[in-house]
């Protein structure tokens, strides 16, 4: 037995291994959605100004600190450094500074303060959310490749199995170059693309030897 039908063998000696199939999917997709932090709600709104603020004080007396030059370094979420600029000097040790991000996402930012003889750093990390983007909406186009493959199951098309399939690497191909739907975690971004993708190349390949097999008239 080759490779190939020693991995197809469950499925033709046991149809109900589709059901199976179906199921993994879901709870990958419950899984992920617990793994993820998803990006529907954050701090800041993409393409819109949004002020930063810090306080500085007194370690020691725990007195308001108003003479500090205070500058904000921003980062992605790859520790990549993007940007940095001054902090307005306030009162009673307070500063603040505005940005205007053009993408969503985790910001690891850092506020640093000096004045004589002395040196603060504080974590100011933010996210940027997009009010009109929605990444539930987004997963349930995975849904659409799951109708189609279950109809085509029932009826025995196996161009529908296939169909199914180039939708699941398309769908993979774009949470890959983080289009949709956009988790936190490079890590499950990418987890979770390449097991839609493998899935879907799967799919094809299946749909594929059977049409070619002849047994979809």
């Amino acid at each position: 037995m080759g490779v190939w039908e020693y991995i197809i063998y469950p499925f033709k000696k046991n149809p109900k291994a589709w059901l199976l199939f179906l199921i993994l999917i879901i709870i990958l997709l419950v899984i992920s959605e617990v793994k993820a932090d998803w990006l529907d709600d954050g701090s800041c709104q993409i393409n819109t100004d949004c002020i930063i603020s810090g306080r500085v004080v007194n370690e020691t007396t725990n007195i308001p600190v108003s003479d500090s030059i205070c500058n904000l370094s921003v980062y992605d979420i790859n520790s990549t450094f993007l940007f940095t600029q001054n902090f307005t000097n306030l009162t009673d040790g307070f500063y603040n500074t505005t940005i205007n991000m053009n993408g969503t996402g985790t910001y690891p930012s850092f506020m640093l303060c000096q004045r004589v003889n002395d040196t603060d750093i504080a974590d100011v990390s933010f996210i940027v959310s997009d009010p009109n983007y929605n990444n539930y909406l987004y997963l349930f186009l995975l849904l659409i490749p799951l109708v189609i493959f279950i109809i085509g199951q029932m009826e025995g098309y196996y161009w529908m199995t296939a169909v199914s399939g180039m939708s699941l690497v398309l769908y993979g191909i774009a949470v890959y170059m983080d289009y949709f739907p956009r988790f936190e975690s490079n890590l499950i971004t990418n987890a979770f693309s390449l097991v839609i993708i493998a899935i879907g190349l799967y799919l094809i390949g299946y749909s594929s030897i059977k049409m070619l097999g002849g047994i979809e008239q």
